[in-house]
């Protein structure tokens, strides 16, 4: 199961609770380059609950890897199937999880996904984060539309939402859309195209072809809004 969160690759639906959204939850980990390394010893010498560090996998993917990527295994216990957890050097220096692979499956649920990680954090992670005195954030597998814009810019999307015609957009229809729009630009919303299709699916009950063209139509605006800010004056 590869996570990810790009518009085009089509995720698997699924009804949750209304006016929230599942998630692949995020594990990042933040310090300076030394003490992320201590974190690393602290972490492989706190391994427990069937939890192992992978030396093997790292070793096979290491000469493809453009920095640090550290594989922790787990044995399948209960319900938890056995996977391989990834913790990976970004960009700007943290550490954090870059997917979850089930051994035994082609895919994990999100539930699956959220239960490896939320133990893997609770029962290793965190202690080991607290020794080496790195910070750890475990982020929320089931957010809200106001994890990702402001209640305001929340309000005009469900009332977009709740009201539109969905075959076709009459011009109050269009009207509430370019309002979200201008007000998703302005706050600096974080809501990804792909996430605001699958809000639109499983909130809204929108048709998934629909969907998927304003979820197209709202990455457009927003890289619009942000270039036509960015030209110079």
């Amino acid at each position: 199961m590869v996570c990810t969160r790009t518009l085009l690759v089509q995720s698997s639906i699924r009804v949750v609770r209304i006016h929230s959204m599942k998630v692949y939850g995020d594990l990042i980990v933040r310090g300076d380059e030394k003490a992320l390394k201590r974190f690393i010893v602290a972490l492989e010498q706190r391994l427990t609950n069937g939890w192992s560090r992978y030396h093997e996998r790292e070793a096979e993917v290491g000469r493809l890897a453009l920095g640090s990527m550290y594989c922790f295994a787990c044995k399948a216990q209960g319900s938890r199937p056995a996977s391989e957890l990834w913790l990976v050097t970004s960009s700007d220096g943290h550490l954090f999880v870059s997917n979850i692979l089930a051994r035994e499956f082609s895919s994990l649920t999100y539930d699956q996904y959220n239960a490896i990680i939320s133990d893997f954090y609770r029962t290793c992670a965190k202690p080991a984060a607290d020794s080496a005195q790195v910070s750890i954030e475990l982020g929320n597998p089931d957010p809200q539309l106001e994890d990702f814009m402001p209640p305001a810019t929340a309000r005009l999307l469900r009332n977009f939402a709740s009201s539109a015609n969905r075959s076709i957009l009459h011009p109050l229809d269009r009207r509430r859309w370019n309002e979200f729009l201008t007000s998703a630009h302005r706050e600096g919303a974080e809501l990804s195209a792909d996430l605001l299709k699958r809000w639109l699916i499983e909130e809204a009950n929108w048709p998934e072809d629909e969907a998927f063209s304003l979820a197209v139509e709202y990455e457009h605006a927003r890289d619009l809004l942000a270039t036509y800010e960015s030209r110079p004056a």
